[in-house]
């Protein structure tokens, strides 16, 4: 897949793009800081949707101006979204390709690949020895599966709250039909599977337990024991 417009990962591991890079690759006329201010009256919100990135501007010499270049990080909703409100052959092709760019991102595989380099990480800055994750290492060395209950325990909070995030996240949605929520991607059937059926018992994959990992790391919430 050719990049079109270059996607970075943060500090929460959430992939993100810059404004000014996309404002450049939809070819919007206008100039960026009233673009970006009209696109906030569809309600995006500082700091949920997007961040700010000013930078300080040098000219050709390399002296550095008094002025910044007002820039923003948006998050990959945000960047989706404003790719339909432009309604555009430029925006449906960026939209396509950020969905693209995600869906290799939550590929199965991927999501194993982070959790082992998390792994990697703690074991060389700390030792084999004294690991501060026993959660992530109980995932990776002995779940094949497990359910909400658990996963919600060990972060202190109720079954509800957690599907609540995951919701939020657009990981997974409710079939009202079926009376089961599924992961909201294309490969829902397979590992990433998420079941609730009349009897309120769940099954989640290794795979799913470890985006939930993930997706707490990025809400900052700990499991009680990894404090």
């Amino acid at each position: 897949m050719n990049e079109l417009i270059k996607v970075k990962v943060n500090k929460n591991n959430e992939q993100v793009v810059s404004g000014r890079d996309l404002h450049e690759f939809l070819e919007i006329n206008t100039p960026y800081t009233m673009w970006f201010k009209r696109m906030l009256e569809y309600g995006f919100e500082e700091n949920i949707d997007y961040m700010t990135d000013n930078k300080n501007v040098s000219r050709v010499d390399g002296v550095i101006m008094p002025q910044k270049e007002i820039n923003h990080i948006f998050k990959m909703d945000m960047a989706k979204e404003i790719c339909m409100i432009q309604r555009t052959e430029k925006g449906r092709k960026a939209r396509r390709y950020f969905i693209e760019v995600e869906k290799a991102w939550n590929d199965p595989q991927k999501v194993l690949e982070r959790a082992n380099n998390i792994q990697k990480r703690v074991d060389i800055s700390i030792g084999k020895h004294k690991r501060q994750r026993p959660l992530l290492n109980y995932i990776l060395d002995y779940m094949d599966f497990g359910d909400v209950d658990f996963m919600a325990s060990m972060y202190n909070i109720s079954p509800e709250m957690l599907l609540r995030i995951l919701e939020k996240e657009n990981l997974i949605y409710f079939n009202q039909f079926e009376r089961k929520y599924y992961l909201n991607n294309d490969n829902r059937q397979t590992e990433g599977f998420l079941i609730k059926d009349d009897w309120d018992e769940w099954a989640l994959s290794k795979i799913f337990l470890l985006k939930i990992y993930e997706v707490m790391e990025q809400y900052g919430i700990k499991s009680k024991y990894d404090m």
